[in-house]
């Protein structure tokens, strides 16, 4: 798969010597990729790989930096991620626009030229508006090819424009909902013609937690695989929007590291926390407050709800997709888990 992403030549595979050749060529393609970071980057990695005394890591060390003579320290190191990480510093306001026109739906859908127009995807948006002005409790069924995101969407909006009220939608998976937030959502924030803001949220664990990253290297002798862990974040760390550490794929090893370095600690939020206005489940929460749209998924709306402090607040307005689905979800959000020492505890 390598040989392929990287254009290898790589012929009668399990061959002995040329399994060797490619694994060469491979890594000659890979050193060539890694020589052609930026500056800023090099010298990030360069600090981690001196965190180790593992002699694999020396001599990468000194192969893949020949040419780079750097004295960064931590102050360093720090200063430049959270630049790149950016601070929150002014809060947003919710959108409200009384104004707004909230009887005619088929005007919303004429806005969108590229979007086909369906008598059954307006009567199911002139029912959810229904729902929203009058605080009903709605059922529907709808086919796939109905399109019904912006069934709910469109009315939505126009709710919480209008009345100021916020409108939560809870999807099946975390998948749906990055697509939800990142494709439908989107496009009508692209298309339509009045304004509005839209947030997504899930669960601690799925943020990368700035603190706990830097935590990470007050340690003098790293592993090989926590160096090539940690490696992988910071590049990672210059792509990412959302901090959301599902957007990686992992190796088995590394599964035990992302619980060092995700958000689900206490000590993440607290006021004591010096980076607290960095991370990003602090900012992700934040802007809940002045979100007219909030993204949500099953999983965490569940979870939520079973706890004695709530993430999401008081939910007025409530969008469950995939409904089929909530039995399952609810048995595995609200499932206690017992051991033997626990139970001692307990009786």
């Amino acid at each position: 798969m390598l040989c392929n992403s990287f254009w290898v030549w790589f012929e009668w595979a399990h061959r002995a010597l040329n399994d060797v050749k490619a694994t060469i060529n491979l890594f000659e393609q890979l050193s060539w990729k890694f020589k052609k970071l930026s500056k800023e980057k090099k010298h990030l990695l360069y600090f981690i790989f001196n965190k180790s005394e593992d002699k694999n890591i020396s001599y990468l060390r000194d192969y893949l930096f020949d040419n780079i003579d750097s004295n960064l320290d931590f102050v360093d190191f720090e200063k430049k991620i959270l630049k790149k990480v950016w601070k929150l510093d002014n809060d947003d306001v919710l959108i409200i626009d009384k104004k707004i026109d909230n009887k005619d739906m088929s005007k919303k859908f004429d806005l969108l030229d590229k979007v086909e127009k369906r008598e059954n995807q307006l009567s199911m948006t002139n029912m959810v508006m229904d729902w929203l002005k009058n605080k009903k409790k709605l059922v529907i069924e709808a086919p796939t090819w109905l399109w019904k995101s912006f069934a709910y969407l469109i009315p939505s909006i126009t709710h919480s424009l209008k009345t100021g009220e916020k409108v939560f939608i809870s999807t099946k998976t975390k998948n749906l909902q990055d697509q939800l937030y990142s494709k439908d959502i989107w496009f009508l924030k692209d298309n339509i013609w009045f304004d509005f803001r839209y947030a997504k949220l899930k669960w601690k664990k799925n943020y990368l937690s700035i603190k706990l990253f830097f935590d990470e290297f007050w340690n003098d002798d790293l592993s090989y695989n926590k160096i090539w862990f940690l490696s992988k974040i910071l590049l990672w760390l210059y792509e990412t929007k959302y901090w959301e550490l599902d957007e990686l794929n992992y190796f088995w090893q590394e599964f035990w590291f992302l619980r060092y370095i995700n958000s689900d600690n206490f000590s993440v939020l607290e006021d004591k926390n010096d980076y607290r206005r960095y991370e990003y489940l602090f900012k992700a929460r934040i802007k809940l407050e002045s979100s007219n749209i909030i993204i949500i998924n099953h999983s965490l709306l569940f979870s939520d709800l079973n706890r004695e402090t709530w993430v999401l607040w008081k939910i007025n307005n409530l969008i469950i997709d995939e409904w089929h689905n909530i039995e399952d979800t609810v048995t595995d959000s609200l499932k206690q888990r017992y051991n033997l020492k626990t139970l001692f505890w307990y009786c």
